[in-house]
């Protein structure tokens, strides 16, 4: 698996559509991302479905990205 070290290089990757950056950026985010809908929407299962779907839209709409860091924007 990449090692991103810069950001802007994470970012690009991403909207080249390259499977490292997605699985980079999977790994790094999404547990917190779990357990930050699970805050408000108290169920598990349905947390995990929310994030899951955050990856796939992100994915289906890389040419779209137009951020300069990635943590708030997720």
């Amino acid at each position: 698996m990449a090692i991103y070290t810069e950001e802007i290089i994470l970012i690009k990757d991403l909207k080249d559509g390259r499977k490292e950056a997605y699985e980079f950026l999977f790994k790094k985010y999404y547990s917190a991302l779990c357990h930050y809908a699970n805050k408000y929407l108290k169920n598990d299962h349905t947390s995990e479905d929310v994030v899951s779907q955050l990856f796939c839209t992100l994915y289906l709409r890389r040419d779209e990205i137009v951020v300069g860091s990635l943590a708030p924007y997720l």
